[in-house]
């Protein structure tokens, strides 16, 4: 049985537990803005679906290139957004390819994967995968 195969955005918080320490119940206004903004752009770019888990964003794409062009819209956005109190989050981002269940978009291992490409990512970043790179060139090139 062939699994079908999506593109994923996965997003981290850098710093999110010092930022929370320092910001107490402010850090979830500036949680909250952060899933506006990405859900937003993610909606632009033809997201299937979408799951967080803590502060971290999980988005599933029909392609790479989908998923490339998200993941630089909703860079913008957050670098563009006039956030509360003056201060951001700062948000690495990884983008990778794989198989999911046939029934959900954002179970399988290819989500399990991609949760491993954002971990080397600083805040601002978008670390894309071999796997996706190989599959997303059209969105580099733009």
């Amino acid at each position: 049985m062939t699994r079908p195969v999506r593109a994923f955005v996965v997003t981290d918080v850098e710093g999110s537990t010092r930022t929370l320490r320092e910001l107490g119940a402010g850090y979830q206004v500036l949680l909250q803005q952060h899933r506006d903004l990405l859900t937003s752009a993610y909606r632009d770019c033809g997201m299937l679906g979408l799951r967080t888990e803590g502060d971290a964003i999980i988005a599933a794409f029909p392609t790479v290139d989908d998923a490339i062009t998200a993941a630089v819209a909703a860079q913008r956005a957050l670098a563009a957004h006039a956030w509360e109190g003056g201060r951001g989050l700062s948000i690495r981002m990884g983008v990778h390819t794989g198989e999911v269940d046939e029934s959900d978009d954002l179970m399988g291992p290819g989500v399990t994967e991609a949760n491993a490409v954002c971990t080397p990512a600083h805040g601002g970043q978008i670390v894309i995968s071999d796997e996706a790179l190989k599959s997303g060139r059209s969105a580099l090139r733009d």
